[in-house]
């Protein structure tokens, strides 16, 4: 699977569940926290799913990138029994 394509059928999961597409981010929002989600490329075949938390108490400029939220992880950290998954194609 390429790039595209994995990327495009995360998205169009993520916009299912009410996020919003940005240009390379999916976004969810509400008063008090902003969630992004992006991908990433890794070796050979890996691909990654970043997800960033920015919260709105903290007065700071909402991030364009999930590494400038406040928190923000590799899916795979949560859920490392997905870490791996079988190739599909």
């Amino acid at each position: 699977m390429d790039r595209t394509a994995f990327k495009e059928d995360l998205f169009e999961a993520l916009l299912q569940q009410g996020f919003v597409r940005g240009r390379d981010l999916m976004r969810a929002s509400n008063d008090r926290m902003v969630t992004l989600v992006g991908v990433e490329k890794g070796f050979g075949g890996q691909w990654f799913i970043n997800v960033g938390l920015w919260f709105t108490w903290a007065g700071t400029e909402e991030p364009n990138r999930v590494e400038q939220a406040h928190l923000y992880f590799r899916l795979e950290r949560l859920f490392p029994q997905y870490r791996e998954m079988p190739r599909v194609t």
